[in-house]
């Protein structure tokens, strides 16, 4: 064995670890041992260090094995556990028992070749359940960071949000949700490529961390977009103070590859219980909310109103063009006029109330709503003799 072997000896008698030792060394393993008597002393070494192997004598004076086993799990050490017994089995019941509890195997005080080959097996078995321990974490992480910045993704963020606001339920204080978008990000994706682009969202990862609590959470949405979750908050007051951080972490320019670019930061803020219900109301309306921030400037945030909505829409609207209606008896019934938005909308919902917005603001009587797939821009039919439909059409996803 190319390591030091750590192994930890329930025995009541000295001369009998010792012997125990010697037939481990006598099978070519280096030893670093301890031995110990009693509850205490057997769960203080626990928590001292991670034990390769826990030798135990079937019958300890102060405690059994069974007991044993349960401080181990207690400690939350993962330490196989091999009973040295004066018969293999010495209770058929009893023994089963114990190896259905997590016992590994029984063996012999005076046969050191069947001592050897346990603790081998043992030793493999318990490699190999640590590897495929280390696969599982692995694939969790994977599917719950982002591979990139190493943050919580949408998905986890969701989850932890979600929490958070039955938290807040529960013991009536709020939630804040912040919602980022970095500005002028893609210039820097356009002048030193992609990689250079990645640099750039990692160390904007370390800032956003750096201005959060370790009861924050800062997330990873895709692209240059990220969200953080400020839970169980007194007022908010908190949200604006965070989001002040957010905007000074971000003054000082990033240095990529000898190059100075000043990617700063537009932050939309959303409090539960007041700007939305439920966690995907809360995020689209930190959404909204940063999109403000970047109208009004870039580079600062914006707290969520119930305007903001229409506000932001009709901001970032234009009409592209108008051509006939046709009711497909060849009569004209009006005008179709092609809305092109600030945004995708893939919401058939949304996508109906952002034309009412839009269309009764713009002074016009809707009787269709048209939605194409990518919800980046709606048509409405103006008719000023019928009554408006808000459904929307078949056709958008």
């Amino acid at each position: 064995m190319d390591r030091v072997l750590y192994v930890l000896i329930l025995e009541d008698e000295q001369a009998a670890a010792e012997r125990l030792i010697s037939h481990l060394h006598w099978g070519g393993f280096d030893v670093s041992w301890s031995r110990v008597d009693s509850r205490r002393s057997f769960f203080n070494a626990l928590t001292e260090r991670e034990w390769d192997l826990v030798l135990c004598d079937h019958d300890l004076s102060q405690f059994t094995v069974a007991e044993a086993l349960g401080l181990i799990k207690e400690s939350g050490r993962e330490s196989p556990l091999i009973v040295i017994s004066e018969a293999i089995s010495p209770d058929v019941e009893k023994a089963a028992s114990l190896l259905k509890s997590g016992v590994s195997n029984f063996v012999l005080p005076d046969d050191p070749a069947r001592l050897l080959a346990i603790v081998d097996h043992t030793l493999k078995e318990q490699e190999s359940r640590l590897k495929q321990s280390e696969k599982s974490a692995e694939i969790q992480r994977l599917a719950s960071f982002d591979a990139l910045t190493d943050l919580p993704n949408r998905t986890l963020f969701f989850d932890r949000l979600s929490q958070a606001l039955k938290r807040s339920r529960r013991v009536g204080d709020k939630a804040v949700v912040q919602f980022i978008d970095l500005d002028r990000f893609k210039e820097v994706n356009d002048s030193l490529g992609h990689a250079a682009g990645d640099c750039l969202l990692k160390e904007a990862a370390l800032r956003l961390q750096a201005c959060l609590r370790e009861s924050d959470t800062a997330a990873r949405l895709g692209g240059d977009e990220f969200a953080i979750l400020l839970p169980g908050t007194e007022d908010a007051e908190t949200a604006e103070i965070v989001a002040e951080k957010i905007i000074e972490a971000f003054a000082e320019p990033f240095v990529i590859k000898g190059q100075s670019f000043p990617v700063t930061a537009s932050v939309g803020i959303a409090v539960f219980p007041g700007d939305g219900e439920d966690a995907e109301t809360l995020l689209d309306n930190a959404d909204t909310a940063m999109y403000q921030a970047k109208r009004l400037g870039r580079n600062r945030f914006k707290r969520y109103t119930e305007g903001a909505v229409k506000d932001e829409m009709l901001a970032n609207t234009t009409i592209s063009d108008t051509e006939p209606a046709d009711t497909g008896s060849g009569q004209n019934r009006g005008t179709v006029v092609r809305l092109n938005l600030f945004r995708p909308l893939k919401d058939k919902l949304a996508v109906g109330l952002a034309a009412a917005i839009i269309g009764i603001a713009l002074g016009l009587s809707l009787s269709t709503v048209l939605t194409p797939e990518n919800g980046s821009q709606i048509a409405i039919e103006e008719d000023m003799e019928s009554l408006p439909n808000m459904a929307p059409a078949a056709g958008g996803d």
